[in-house]
This record gives structure tokens, C-alpha cells and sequence, in this order.
């Protein structure tokens, strides 16, 4: 076999599966993005002074998910 040829193959399947996981990563933060903006202005700020000012917005829409209901309680007052 050839190795040049299969070098070639080898570099193909790892671009393939670069641009899967890269893909991925991007539907994540477009979730976290989508689920932050989404949510109460209150709820967001009220959970951010729970976990502090160094959380994530990935830590901050998790709290979220886990107690939804309760967070968007908060909001009809």
C-alpha cells in the first residue's frame, strides 16, 4: 500500500472528525447563548449572585434547567 495515499487518508478522516467536534462545541455555546438570553433578567441575576461573579454562563444556564420552575416563579412577582 501505498503510503502516500494513506497518509492522505488518514489526514482526511481526522479533518472529518475536527470539523464534527468543532461543530459540536459551537451548538453548545449557541445553546448556553440561547438559554441565557431566553430567561428572566431576574432569574439570570439571581442565580449569577448565588454562584458568585466568577461563574460561567454554561454554570449559570445549569442552575437554571435543574430549578426552572422556581426561577421562573421569580418572575411573576
Amino acid at each position: 500500500m501505498d503510503l502516500n495515499k494513506t497518509l492522505r487518508t488518514l489526514c482526511s478522516i481526522l479533518g472529518v472528525l475536527a470539523m464534527i467536534c468543532i461543530l459540536g462545541v459551537a451548538g453548545n455555546c449557541d445553546r448556553i447563548e440561547q438559554i441565557k438570553y431566553s430567561m428572566p433578567d431576574n432569574a439570570y441575576h439571581t442565580i449569577k449572585s448565588e454562584l458568585g461573579n466568577k461563574c460561567s454562563d454554561k454554570q449559570v444556564t445549569e442552575v437554571y434547567l435543574a430549578n426552572k420552575k422556581y426561577y421562573d416563579s421569580l418572575s411573576k412577582f
